[in-house]
């Protein structure tokens, strides 16, 4: 794999105006255009709420922000893509912390964040809250980011309440029924399959939609260029090729299809696929 040693660019996806469109525009520019080779979009390209886009709800992309198009037009200009997945925690609004405190333990998510009475077990004292605190022996040297322990006592539907293990930012309110609603992030079980399971499925569906995008607008440029009599650049080319291998190849996999029978079946189901 060739190692990409040139400028990069880092900024938030709104930081060179409003959106990533904007961003796209200002690297567009005579005087700005090919000063870098890679770009590396901050995490608010995602959906989340806190935290500057480190608090992610879903790693689908904010539409409020940035688009597929924003992104296709970029790597169309050559910009190789670095994007962030916080792997150590998720915001209290994605649907597996929803899941959770909706059904406790009836939930599948129950073991998807660190339930912090369980990894301390034999290893401290209940507190007057049932929250359980190591003796200093295992947390004399640890580095907390907020004052006491990084707890969030979360109560679930039915009323029963469990500590987990909360590093950054969390707040709670109470609104008028009395019913509690979370802010925060949660750290995430890295021992758990369905973490494991869910970044897995995120990078390659990811994967298939950032190619499927490439690939369709490699094609469409290669037509055009046909149509006009224009050599087709060789970027193009380049891209094209890579981009029908990986996606072919993750289709063939996903799909238990052979890969030669990939595009047939592309265009039957997506009649807008371009020829």
């Amino acid at each position: 794999m060739k190692i990409n040693l040139g400028p990069m660019l880092n900024a938030y996806p709104d930081s060179l105006g409003g959106t990533l469109s904007d961003a796209v525009a200002f690297l567009q520019e005579k005087e700005v255009k090919g000063a870098f080779s890679s770009f590396y979009i901050l995490p608010s390209l995602f959906n989340t709420d806190l935290d500057r886009g480190f608090s992610v709800i879903d790693y689908g992309i904010n539409g409020v922000i940035a688009t597929e198009e924003d992104l296709e037009a970029l790597q169309s200009m050559g910009i190789d893509l670095k994007l962030d997945f916080i792997l150590n925690h998720l915001s209290v609004q994605s649907p597996q912390f929803q899941d959770l405190v909706e059904k406790g333990d009836a939930s599948a998510y129950k073991d998807f964040f660190i339930d912090w009475n369980k990894f301390w077990e034999g290893c401290g004292d209940l507190d007057e809250e049932g929250v359980l605190v190591p003796r200093q022996e295992y947390i004399k040297d640890m580095f907390f980011r907020k004052p006491g322990l990084p707890v969030l006592v979360v109560e679930f539907a039915d009323g029963t309440k469990r500590p987990y293990w909360n590093t950054f930012y969390q707040q709670v309110d109470v609104d008028e029924t009395g019913k509690k609603h979370y802010l925060g992030q949660m750290d995430l079980n890295i021992n758990s399959p369905l973490v494991k399971e869910f970044y897995q499925q995120i990078v390659t569906s990811y994967d298939c939609r950032r190619m499927a995008g490439l690939l369709r607008s490699a094609v469409r440029r290669r037509k055009h260029a046909l149509r006009t009599g224009r050599k087709v650049s060789q970027m193009d080319e380049r891209y094209l090729r890579r981009a029908e291998s990986a996606l072919y190849g993750e289709l063939a996999a996903a799909l238990d299809l052979p890969e030669e029978e990939v595009l047939p079946y592309i265009r039957r189901t997506c009649p807008q696929w371009p020829e």
